[in-house]
């Protein structure tokens, strides 16, 4: 992880993420350690197609595509 949170770069440090197939992915940890894969695995999925053109590291002026069953009805620059 290059970009993004400072706390999560630091946290999952050396950790990948694989995709496998369109639903599956292989997660590899530097070492074993429960806790961190729980916290990996309450971590939203995020959309490549959307994130490909925007920078991971700056505010959003949209929405961002999420992997929820729900819609976003309001969205506010900042909060």
């Amino acid at each position: 992880m290059r970009e993004g949170v400072p706390q999560f770069r630091m946290f999952y440090r050396g950790v990948s993420v694989t995709a496998l197939s369109r639903q599956t992915v292989r997660i590899q940890l530097p070492k074993a350690d429960k806790d961190m894969m729980l916290g990996l695995l309450t971590l939203p999925v995020l959309s490549q197609a959307f994130w490909q053109t925007r920078p991971f590291n700056e505010p959003l002026s949209a929405p961002p595509l999420s992997s929820g069953p729900y819609r976003i009805s309001r969205y506010k620059l900042g909060q």
